[in-house]
């Protein structure tokens, strides 16, 4: 978390292989909200197939660290740098 990595969490075997891509969208937004079911797509050659991700519970303090990129720049922004 210190360095901005998004502790993603899934149920059940990964639905996704080595060189896939995967994109969430509106993340910044969604850390806003309700962690629990997260929506995401496998991107792999032309084929895009939804699963779903989720987050453990976090606090208000871990969410913005994440929002913030790292802690190093949730610091600097805490302290108006």
């Amino acid at each position: 978390m210190n360095w901005g990595t998004i502790p993603f969490r899934l149920e059940g075997e990964p639905p996704f292989a080595v060189d896939d891509y995967i994109f969430v969208p509106d993340i910044r937004n969604r850390l806003a909200g309700d962690l629990k079911q997260i929506p995401a797509y496998v991107i792999s050659g032309t084929d895009v197939r939804p699963f779903s991700l989720f987050i453990d519970d976090m606090t208000e303090d871990e969410r913005e660290i994440i929002r913030s990129g790292s802690l190093i720049n949730y610091n600097r922004k805490r302290r108006g740098l």
